[in-house]
């Protein structure tokens, strides 16, 4: 006979905190992301459905895209800043090219 143990009202209130904590962190995050209404209406019809090791995954899936959806234009815009400073950095980098070659070719001449 396979019995599990009876959950004690501490255990049973703390799984109920929970599953409220992970139910409101879902409904931020599908609220927030890019998505028609049927498939943010699809994924709360299953959730109900979910196990806490479903749901955990969901969560991570549902967090990474939302974290990439809103780190997007700051990807951009660092990639854009990081030219700007490349620019620059190979500029001043001819600058002193040049500047060696000219004191090569004046030592040159005196050699």
């Amino acid at each position: 006979m396979n019995s599990k143990p009876i959950p004690q009202n501490e255990d049973i209130e703390e799984i109920t905190k929970i599953f409220q904590a992970k139910g409101k962190k879902l409904g931020f995050l599908i609220s927030q992301l890019a998505m028609s209404n049927e498939t943010k209406q699809a994924l709360l019809t299953i959730i109900k459905e979910m196990n806490l090791e479903q749901l955990n995954r969901l969560s991570d899936i549902l967090e990474n895209k939302y974290l990439a959806e809103k780190t997007k234009d700051v990807d951009a815009e660092l990639m854009h800043d990081l030219g700007e400073i490349n620019k620059g950095y190979l500029a001043r980098l001819k600058k002193i090219d040049k500047k060696a070659l000219a004191a090569l070719d004046k030592l040159e001449e005196k050699i």
